[in-house]
């Protein structure tokens, strides 16, 4: 013990001994430090490091196999493209199939969207706009024409073109008839092979196929999924059975009806008179709509309903 710094002096070499142990001790340490921080970089780092070489992978993919990057300009002009294509291999389309596929292009703008950042559409909306020359996007297309027109080809035209340029989309057709929703769908499938064989495409996978869909494996991602179905449909006009009720059971609505069809047959008969040509039959007719009307309005409870012919 040393008696001016009360401090015990060891010898020399136990000194460089505990020196060189505590240095061990602070390298180690610091080692460790440095690898947990390391290890928390690298766990931020990872995912979005893979994230982009897979991104780079797949575009070397897509390059080797000619496809290009694509956004939704781009998808609305390939649309065309493709419409483009069909004419060219023997189906070239009137004046009016023309303007049929300009007004669903309009109306499917946002799906050549569906697979950009969200929002982008709407930024990109006014710019839509102004190349395309509308004034607005309208998603509902009514075309009336004749038979024999070209309504059903041109269908089967677009939903090709559709299949073949915009990404996960999903068309439903509902026709006429089981027989016409058939030939619909396999008139699909020929349009797009053929654009497949005029614009130099590799043709998508065909997932599935039936009666009544089409599944295909996009040429965007792995999830581009691309799905046509073509479903028969019935279309009538109903009234519904609670309101047919109590419309038919109503006795003021009978009234109605044969108090309408008195005046009518009044018409008739003055009309019929001033032209001298009302027949015997039709006077007993409407003598009979007349003492049915005026019995039915005397004793509601007990009438029954006439038919007359005139």
């Amino acid at each position: 013990m040393c008696a001016k710094c009360h401090h015990m002096h060891l010898p020399i070499s136990y000194q460089s001994f505990f020196v060189t142990l505590q240095g061990r001790e602070v390298d180690a340490e610091e080692r460790r430090r440095r690898a947990e921080e390391e290890a928390s970089l690298s766990s931020r780092l990872v995912p979005p490091l893979a994230k982009r070489m897979r991104l780079t992978k797949d575009l070397q993919t897509r390059k080797s196999k000619g496809i290009r990057e694509m956004d939704g300009f781009k998808r609305m002009k390939l649309c065309r493209d493709a419409l483009k294509a069909l004419d060219r291999r023997g189906w070239e389309r009137s004046y009016h199939q023309k303007q049929f596929h300009d007004s669903f292009i309009r109306a499917t703008a946002r799906l050549f969207w569906k697979s950009e950042p969200p929002g982008q559409f709407s930024r990109d909306h006014q710019k839509i706009l102004q190349l395309n020359g509308w004034d607005h996007l309208a998603q509902e297309i009514l075309v009336s024409t004749p038979r024999r027109f070209g309504k059903t080809i041109s269908v089967s035209m677009f939903a090709a073109a559709l299949i073949f340029s915009a990404p996960s989309v999903e068309v439903s057709i509902y026709s006429t008839c089981k027989r016409i929703s058939q030939k619909l769908l396999l008139n699909i499938k020929r349009f797009l092979y053929l654009i497949f064989d005029e614009m130099k495409v590799e043709p998508f996978k065909e997932i599935r196929m039936n009666m009544e869909e089409i599944v295909m494996q996009g040429n965007e991602s792995a999830q581009d999924n691309r799905v046509v179905n073509s479903y028969p449909s019935e279309v009538g006009l109903s009234m519904p059975r609670r309101h047919r009720k109590k419309h038919n059971s109503s006795r003021k609505h009978r009234i109605r009806v044969l108090e309408t069809a008195a005046v009518r047959s009044s018409n008739v008969q003055a009309y019929r008179n001033k032209n001298e040509r009302l027949t015997s039959s039709i006077r007993r007719a409407m003598k009979k709509i007349r003492a049915h009307a005026n019995f039915a309005r005397s004793d509601p409870e007990n009438f029954i309903t006439l038919r007359a012919f005139a």
